[in-house]
């Protein structure tokens, strides 16, 4: 298929497995996996977000900007300069939120007319949201320890560009990210050498970790949104095949063990 397979998006019965380092799109059957087209000419992608049934926005690690693929032909029309290494995106109404490692900004594009139109300074390194039942963004910033920059959470309200809440995490070299929300969209879960839970009522940051790491090498994760359970991805030693951890969002608990391929990276319920 390639290498890196870096995220996975569902549209209709298709599956779009974003190649990271075969700077490539996959297209597969959802059930049968066979093969129904590539899209090509990327730099580096991480991920793509559908903005309708003809249209998608594919962000890259190293192009400066976001590419605008055609669903309907598989080929990249045109581009949106977005200056840094973009990642996961989100798309709320005519707005899509950008994040962004190497800056202190998300972005934010109208979908529209496919054009960047401002951006709001939150973290240093954005790599992830979630939107909440209340419709405010929440933004994991990575930050930078070796540059002693604090990684941080931020709750932001879109439509004002106003950043309404913010939280500092400890300095840490592995990196903080994965922001993931529940299916009733009031608990945020995240990772740092284990996976942390917080309601979004919560006015400061948990004590304690909820699902601990132990011995393992957490690199995913993601919540069922169908019951909540906690799927996590570990990485092992990044050589030999993973395996797929998962819990109950109640308390924790181990319910089970999936063996996967080597680093398993993405997932994707439907």
């Amino acid at each position: 298929m390639g290498d890196v397979a870096q995220s996975i998006r569902v549209i209709g019965e298709k599956a779009y497995i974003v190649l990271n380092n075969s700077n490539k799109i996959e297209i597969v059957n959802t059930q049968t996996f066979a093969s129904l087209g590539v899209i090509s000419g990327f730099t580096s992608p991480r991920y793509l977000l559908p903005i309708s049934s003809t249209k998608a926005y594919v962000s890259d690690l190293y192009s400066n900007r976001i590419s605008i693929v055609d669903l309907n032909n598989n080929t990249i029309t045109g581009s949106i300069p977005c200056h840094g290494s973009t990642e996961e995106m989100l798309q709320i109404n005519s707005t899509v939120v950008v994040t962004n490692t190497r800056t202190n900004y998300i972005y934010l594009i109208n979908s529209d007319i496919d054009a960047l139109l401002d951006s709001i300074s939150v973290g240093f390194a954005s790599n992830s949201l979630a939107l909440d039942k209340n419709g405010e963004l929440w933004v994991m910033c990575a930050g930078d320890a070796a540059n002693s920059i604090k990684a941080s959470i931020h709750r932001v309200d879109v439509p004002t560009k106003t950043v309404e809440q913010s939280f500092q995490l400890n300095l840490s070299l592995d990196i903080w990210d994965k922001l993931r929300i529940n299916a009733t969209k009031d608990t945020l879960y995240y990772m740092c050498k284990g996976i942390y839970q917080m309601p979004i009522s919560s006015a400061s940051l948990p004590t304690s970790i909820f699902i601990p790491q132990d011995t393992k090498l957490f690199h995913s994760i993601a919540v069922n949104p169908y019951n909540n359970t906690i799927f996590v991805a570990d990485a092992i030693d990044y050589v030999q095949k993973g395996k797929v951890y998962y819990y109950s969002s109640t308390d924790g608990v181990l319910q089970g063990t999936i063996n996967t391929g080597v680093i398993p990276t993405d997932f994707y319920f439907y």
